[in-house]
């Protein structure tokens, strides 16, 4: 992505950068109007698809009565534009 628009192919057996590919283009940070959002959670259903990565360490907590408390704040997008 450093070098330019990142081009992957995906099917159900996974995704895959392809880096021969390149099409033109940047990506680019656009300033959104401040936004805060606040999730509390309660399962770990919940807590698996908020946040994967942290479902196994925290999963047992959860399990135990413990609330997660996740807050946090929208301040820009970064996206991609494509040049022909």
């Amino acid at each position: 992505m450093q070098k330019g628009i990142a081009v992957v192919h995906y099917d159900c057996k996974g995704i895959k950068v392809l880096p021969e590919c390149s099409p033109g283009g940047s990506y680019g940070f656009a300033r959104i109007p401040y936004a805060t959002e606040e999730r509390i959670i309660e399962e770990n259903d919940d807590l698996s698809a908020t946040i994967p990565i942290a479902a196994a360490s925290i999963g047992a907590e959860i399990s135990r009565g413990l609330k997660l408390r996740l807050k946090h704040a929208f301040v820009g997008r970064k996206g991609g534009r494509v040049e022909n």
